[in-house]
């Protein structure tokens, strides 16, 4: 069937590679019978139905191919004669979010099954967004760039009237890309009120000092696009960071309208940390500019939009009047700080319109209200980071992120019973031949993306290898399997290539993952973790394609990685080894997450290496001895990834009340404070990252014996 019956891929002519170029592709639509609209695009749309949000998209898609999303607008056709607008982000840069690629969009609408508009064979025209500001700096290193806007009177006609006076441009036929159906799941758009006043004060003005988050976004050159500090139309961070912020009113619940005199801000709080379009309505009587500052927690008492390295800022520069706002990106945050600088405001109907897994409400079989509520946070993870990709959060990066994958495709097992998320996820890698700006053979760490600097991580690559095995196991699907054989040998390919004489992997210019501790820097020639994990790679190729040779291969592996790596005076398992001369030496110093590899992935057992495993047992985890570290040299595991696989260890041979316990005192600060689970242990990173979503997997493995 054809995804397609009569749309063709378009652009504004001269115009495909401009950066940060927006356009609005509009239509009218008559009500009457299910009115469908189907769409792709280079990067992303945005589709509304007289100014209210009716879908964004497409999924995610790899190079050379582009996914063809749906919309059922049949509901929100509220009058005889609507108006359907397209807004479309024409990007054209690289990311760890998107593709960099020549900006095009490809839509229909089919009403009873006849086709009534269709881009490039009749019914739409386009107009340039010209009231948002293109010349801004980038949101993150790893995503777009940042929403600076100046509305004019023209803006609301271009966006929700039936009728629009504004020159329509010349659009062009583009290249076309091969065509897939929809991947992932639909979300429903469900709203989500805030529901407390946390603060409100007076909003002054200051010169502010140097940030060294400058790096990421000044920079600019071929490994990060965008725009160079002295191009900007204007710095959204340099002036919101110029901002001071004088409490003078205590909270209370949330009501609306909020009203803010010139220079004034609220800081509104939503039920828990969530992600999805933020729309709201305000109106001003002589201008002003509003400015959304948000993160997901509170610093002190106040937001701080930069803790991520990201800049958590929305700019709109009001005209008289009343406006409907929708960020065009997707958001994450728990607090929202609403600043009117230079004029009156009054907002209602603030809402954040969620992108999520829809309809994931497996409760945990427990009578513990305390794992309830950890488990409630593993679905909302889960939730706000399997959509079109398994990402790995849903705000700095929203990248899909192997490693990560792993573990939450496991957890969409667990929560649905399906691997619809996962399956577009593997489907992504699987379908280029070949990845720009990689080494032969090798998987990009993060994908779709680009990658202009080089980096990846191979550790990345084999966990790949191990989740194919454990899809299969899920699934069933052979095909999948099957389909990735080419590729999976040319990863084995590609790591034999940094084998040492010894056939231990050294990996110079690699980024090594072990686990977000300094188990990263302890890589210096061979890492025996990575070696651990290369053992398991191997053993798993010759359980997917019948391979004895390279499970000989990783028997000799890991035999001689167990030997090499256990220290027996100091009783652990140490990180690296590193050459003296000729011999390769191994170094005194070992991390709590090397000895979960260890365990996992190396052949150590709780048999034959007892005194270690009661050790590990007694005087490690979340409360390590009692606060009393007799080990105060050596990392503690952080929550990505070390964590998971103590508990994973934990699980695997069998102390399963002590793993549901150890999940109490891990999680339980962190799904009370955000509802959400963390990258890390504290709250200096994302908290709202997707692998932490596993937990409900090995809960549910415990309650209900599934596995």
């Amino acid at each position: 069937m054809a995804l397609f019956q009569q749309a063709l891929p378009v652009w504004e002519r001269g115009k495909q590679w401009e950066k940060n170029y927006f356009l609005v592709f509009r239509t009218p639509v008559r009500a009457g019978g299910r009115t469908m609209v189907r769409f792709t695009a280079a990067v992303s749309c945005m589709l509304l139905v007289n100014g209210e949000l009716a879908a964004s998209g497409p999924s995610r898609a790899p190079h050379g191919y582009c996914r063809v999303d749906e919309a059922d607008i049949t509901p929100l056709l509220t009058q005889q004669e609507n108006v359907l607008v397209i807004v479309a982000a024409g990007y054209a840069i690289n990311g760890y979010a998107m593709l960099e690629r020549a900006s095009f969009v490809q839509a229909e609408v089919v009403q009873d099954g006849r086709v009534i508009a269709a881009t490039g064979t009749g019914g739409f025209a386009a107009y340039p967004l010209a009231q948002k500001l293109r010349r801004v700096q980038r949101y993150s290193f790893q995503r777009p760039f940042c929403e600076q806007y100046r509305l004019d009177a023209a803006y609301a006609p271009l966006m929700r009237a039936l009728q629009y006076e504004g020159a329509p441009v010349e659009l062009t036929v583009c290249p076309p890309l091969k065509l897939l159906p929809h991947g992932g799941v639909y979300p429903d758009y469900a709203p989500l009120a805030p529901v407390q006043r946390v603060a409100s004060g007076h909003v002054g003005h200051k010169t502010p000092e140097p940030y060294a988050y400058y790096k990421y976004i000044s920079k600019i050159g071929p490994a990060i696009q965008g725009f160079a500090v002295d191009e900007l139309e204007d710095f959204l961070a340099e002036k919101c960071r110029g901002f001071t912020f004088e409490p003078r009113w205590d909270g209370g619940l949330y009501r609306e309208p909020e009203a803010l005199a010139p220079d004034t801000y609220t800081i509104c709080r939503f039920p828990f940390n969530a992600t999805g379009h933020l729309t709201l309505t305000v109106s001003t009587k002589a201008g002003c500019s509003l400015y959304l500052l948000f993160d997901e927690v509170l610093t002190g008492a106040d937001v701080d939009f930069m803790r991520l390295n990201c800049t958590n800022a929305v700019e709109y520069r009001l005209c008289p009047g009343e406006h409907r706002l929708i960020t065009y990106e997707l958001y994450t945050m728990q607090y929202l700080k609403l600043c009117a600088v230079g004029g009156d405001l009054t907002v209602e109907s603030i809402r954040l319109r969620q992108v999520k897994y829809p309809g994931v409400c497996a409760a945990l079989p427990d009578s513990d209200p305390i794992l309830r509520m950890i488990d409630s946070a593993a679905v909302e993870t889960f939730c706000q980071n399997a959509v079109d990709l398994l990402m790995d959060c849903p705000h700095r990066e929203r990248a899909g992120w192997l490693c990560d994958s792993f573990f939450t495709g496991r957890a969409e097992w667990a929560l649905t019973g399906k691997n619809t998320v996962e399956h577009t996820f593997l489907e992504n890698y699987l379908l280029p031949g070949r990845y720009p700006d990689q080494p032969e053979g090798m998987v990009p760490m993060c994908y779709p993306s680009e990658h202009r600097d080089g980096r990846y991580i191979p550790n990345w690559a084999m966990w790949l290898v191990l989740e194919l095995a454990e899809y299969r196991a899920r699934t069933g699907d052979e095909a999948m399997i099957g389909a990735y054989r080419e590729k999976v040998y040319a990863i084995v390919r590609c790591l034999a290539g940094w084998e040492n004489r010894l056939g231990l992997l050294e990996l110079p210019g690699a980024w090594v993952f072990v686990d977000a501790t300094r188990a990263n820097r302890m890589t210096q020639d061979v890492n025996f973790p990575t070696n651990m994990l290369y053992a398991a790679m191997l053993e798993t190729v010759d359980r997917l394609y019948h391979d004895p040779e390279l499970a000989q291969k990783a028997a000799r592996l890991k035999r001689d990685v167990l030997k090499r790596a256990y220290d027996e005076t100091l009783g652990f398992f140490v990180d690296h080894a590193v050459w003296q001369r000729d011999a390769l030496v191994p170094v005194r110093e070992c991390t709590e997450s090397a000895q979960y590899y260890a365990f996992l992935f190396g052949g150590a057992t709780p048999q034959s290496h007892a005194a270690l495993w009661r050790r590990l047992l007694t005087q490690f985890g979340p409360n390590r001895a009692g606060g009393h570290d007799p080990y105060p040299q050596m990392d503690e595991a952080n929550a990505f990834i070390g964590v998971q696989l103590r508990l994973e260890t934990l699980f695997r041979f069998g102390r399963h009340a002590q793993m549901m316990a150890e999940i109490k005192d891990y999680f339980a600060p962190q799904a009370a404070l955000t509802g959400t689970l963390w990258e890390k242990r504290t709250p200096t990173a994302s908290l709202n990252h997707g692998f932490a979503s596993h937990i409900a997997y090995l809960m549910r493995a415990v309650r209900t014996g599934m596995r």
